[in-house]
């Protein structure tokens, strides 16, 4: 974790693209100014590669869904389980 942040949340994405079911591990944190922020581990190995590729595959501004939803998660806020790519586009 970067110096001078606070640890918020340690997560682990699981999803499943095209009928392959894959997942990531990250952690959410807040910076000095109060900027919540993500970072995903590069341990196992590959981590980034699969947040990169996760990235390209996904339809636009989905990914952002996921990071809102990370980021409200953080903040003690409710989520339902499983979210669609229709639903994080507009989260």
């Amino acid at each position: 974790m970067p110096e001078n942040t606070q640890h918020k949340l340690t997560f682990k994405a699981v999803y499943t693209i095209k009928e392959v079911p894959d997942s990531f591990t990250g952690i959410v944190f807040e910076d000095e100014d109060g900027v919540l922020n993500v970072q995903h581990f590069n341990n196992p190995k590959g981590n980034m590669r699969k947040v990169i590729t996760l990235k390209n595959k996904l339809p636009a501004g989905v990914f952002d869904g996921i990071r809102r939803l990370l980021y409200s998660l953080s903040q003690g806020g409710n989520i339902t389980y499983p979210q669609e790519t229709e639903r994080l586009k507009n989260f």
